[in-house]
């Protein structure tokens, strides 16, 4: 089992140095892009942004992706209350207020002929196509074209999100607590190019957490030895999961094994988060359905409860075995009593 209650009170000497560190380090070391993790972008159309305006009813709906590793757009834009029947679909570079040549179409059967329809934005290479940067700097826009409005009559621009990551909207989980810690400067994110991701349902590591803990007691990583089977030398990780171990923090997951790329728990992290604050947890009281006297952890998620960080998973539990994601962390740094956010 791992022994954090039992060095407790051995690390509150260290208390001004673990309360402004520890929290913070969990989020601003190293993360990887989630494969398969993509921008999702919805883009309205209406007449009233063609130029010049015009006044018919049409309307219409692009729901676009945008894959950050390969550069590819993709999407379906449904549209109805065309004036006549569609003659064309496309995306066009310009910015808004400005007419732009044609630079993907998006013609698609069931989108052409109609007042009323589904057209396909066919998987395009952004970069391949040279038009990343009219992309990410608001410059591409959809046009639905008809016989009475050649020119086009309903027209959206693709706008990129406002917010501090793109992956995180204004409306998604955490977003609050993710743009508290971004301007707190606590966190980069995962990607920065071409934008800036969070990657809110990455999960974080055994081993990016022994880096986490033995940087904010200000201890350098051991000289790999390769102590753990699963951790050997070389492996990034290997020094602070070793120091760790001489630490007593941990003795590893079994085996021999430390589990360097095993998620970090909910119960694992109540510990990490109350030893950070210095808090001494109290006997299992049974507060969670799914957290009994048994689980090494119950004091301490029962003193994240009390402490208000977290109210669980949902119907009185507390899901201790379910990996913690960035989205949560976020969501612990901002709801901890102590100051965690630098002033």
């Amino acid at each position: 089992m791992e022994k954090y209650q039992n060095d407790l009170m051995k690390k509150k000497s260290l208390g001004k140095l673990l309360k402004p560190l520890v929290i913070v380090l969990f989020i601003a070391f190293s993360y990887t892009y989630a494969p398969g993790q993509i921008l999702n972008l919805t883009v309205s159309m209406d007449a009233a942004q063609e130029v010049p305006p015009l006044a018919t009813a049409g309307i219409g709906t692009a729901s676009l992706t945008f894959n950050p590793v390969t550069n590819v757009l993709s999407g379906t834009v449904v549209f109805s209350g065309l004036s006549t029947p569609s003659t064309a679909g496309h995306i066009h570079s310009a910015a808004l207020g400005v007419n732009g040549p044609v630079v993907i179409p998006i013609d698609a059967s069931g989108g052409l002929g109609v007042q009323a329809g589904t057209m396909i934005v066919p998987p395009t290479n952004l970069a391949t196509a040279g038009l990343l940067a009219a992309f990410l700097g608001n410059g591409l826009y959809l046009n639905i074209h008809t016989g009475t409005n050649p020119g086009g009559e309903i027209r959206g621009q693709i706008n990129m999100p406002t917010t501090t990551f793109s992956d995180v909207p204004l409306t998604g989980f955490a977003s609050a607590q993710i743009e508290a810690i971004a301007g707190a400067g606590i966190t980069g994110g995962c990607l920065t190019t071409p934008l800036s991701f969070y990657c809110p349902d990455n999960s974080i590591t055994r081993g990016q957490m022994a880096v986490f803990l033995e940087t904010s007691l200000g201890n350098a990583p051991n000289v790999c030895i390769g102590q753990f089977a699963d951790v050997p030398i070389g492996n990034p990780f290997c020094g602070f999961v070793e120091r760790m171990a001489a630490d007593g923090i941990t003795t590893g997951c079994g085996g021999g094994n430390f589990c360097p790329n095993d998620p970090v728990t909910r119960g694992q992290m109540a510990v990490f988060i109350e030893v950070a604050l210095l808090g001494t947890p109290a006997a299992c009281a049974g507060t969670f359905a799914d957290v009994t006297a048994a689980n090494p952890f119950c004091g301490f998620i029962e003193l994240l409860a009390a402490d208000g960080i977290t109210g669980g998973c949902g119907g009185l539990n507390f899901c201790p075995n379910d990996p913690v994601t960035r989205a949560q962390m976020a969501v612990f740094i901002v709801s901890a009593p102590a100051p965690l956010l630098p002033d």
